[in-house]
């Protein structure tokens, strides 16, 4: 049950139960706002809008393949045509982040969420 996955996680990584609820609430009142942490490309209107976006380009690719953390290298050269989803801890094995349609993340990859924030691409929690 993934109830208790989410418990075996956090008492693996050594988290407790109020901080992983507490952080929750303080990213939902942040994402409440016009521009959240300062970033307008973040309202409810512009996610909504990345979202739809993001289906299209799901349902309409070719090829998609999902790149899961630990991946070994990826050349997309290898892939013609194909477009990506990647795992956070996939970011930094792909060589070439212009056909990452999206990155999954549960938000502690913090380097390679860095990485593909700047290449603007759409990071889904």
């Amino acid at each position: 049950d993934l109830i208790s996955l989410q418990g075996e996680v956090r008492q693996a990584f050594g988290w407790s139960l109020e901080a992983d609820d507490a952080s929750a609430n303080a990213m939902s009142i942040h994402f409440q706002g016009a521009a959240p942490y300062n970033q307008r490309a973040w309202s409810i209107t512009s996610r909504k809008e990345a979202l739809s976006n993001l289906g299209s380009e799901i349902c309409t690719a070719k090829r998609l393949i999902a790149v899961g953390a630990g991946s070994d290298s990826i050349q997309v050269s290898d892939y013609p045509g194909a477009l990506f989803i990647a795992a956070d801890g996939a970011v930094g094995a792909i060589d070439d982040l212009s056909r990452v349609l999206c990155v999954v993340s549960d938000g502690d990859g913090s380097e390679h969420l860095e990485k593909a924030a700047k290449y603007g691409i759409h990071v889904v929690l």
